[in-house]
């Protein structure tokens, strides 16, 4: 509360990361606003000191770190290069920076290139498996129109994603693509399950519960719950 009124702008901004974008965390949109209000916050101070790291000695790590940070304060361009620059030599097929570097292309809109990175990671590491990395695969097919994809790499990775925003967009994709009783079927595992957990709901599934509901509602008031 005090910093709030001592400090206008800086307390508006930590109350927005502390108690709204919790809420968002698991979306692209609240990572993306949590990570440039962190970054109007200090973003100097980090930068500077991972530049100078990197002048000092110019590694991998040293890279990586840097293009982190660049990701953080919304620098998706200078990130994709750093982990670009990375990924010759022994790290050329680390698993790891290339799905740093694929969520760098996705976060600048060069949907194709992170897919060619997607690909590549999984022709490489076909046993690699990063639950935020596959959704990302799956959102990206889905952008680029390739919805018959995108719904099997939902559906994989539904089946072991830690929350309930895989299952809420492979639903979403479902109803998008007229299969409205499989659509709904899932939408009411999703109320099911957070009904059964009752307090034990994570804060970041809220809004996928919700949008699972209203998409009960409002399938059942317009009667496509027998469309399938």
């Amino acid at each position: 509360m005090y910093l709030i009124i001592l400090v206008p702008v800086v307390g508006s901004l930590i109350y927005v990361l502390v108690e709204v974008l919790p809420e968002m965390r698991y979306s692209p949109t609240g990572r993306r606003a949590s990570s440039q209000l962190a970054g109007m916050i200090a973003p100097s101070d980090n930068m500077t000191k991972l530049r100078e790291r990197l002048a000092l000695l110019d590694s991998v790590e040293n890279r990586q770190l840097l293009a982190r940070e660049c990701v953080n304060v919304g620098e998706y361009k200078e990130a994709i290069e750093l982990y670009t620059g990375c990924l010759k030599g022994i790290y050329k097929d680390d698993p790891q920076l290339m799905l740093e570097l694929a969520n760098a292309n996705y976060l600048d809109e060069r949907y194709s290139d992170a897919k060619n990175t997607f690909v590549r990671l999984r022709e490489v590491h076909p046993e690699f498996r990063h639950a935020e990395g596959h959704l990302l695969f799956a959102r990206t097919l889905e952008i680029m129109g390739e919805e018959g994809n995108a719904l099997r790499e939902y559906k994989e990775v539904a089946n072991y994603y830690p929350g309930e925003e895989a299952n809420c967009r492979y639903a979403l994709l479902l109803k998008k693509m007229g299969c409205m009783q499989d659509a709904n079927e899932v939408f009411n595992k999703i109320v099911l399950r957070s009904r059964m957990r009752g307090r034990k709901n994570k804060s970041g599934d809220r809004q996928w519960i919700r949008t699972a509901q209203e998409n009960i509602e409002t399938n059942a008031t317009s009667g496509d719950g027998e469309a399938g």
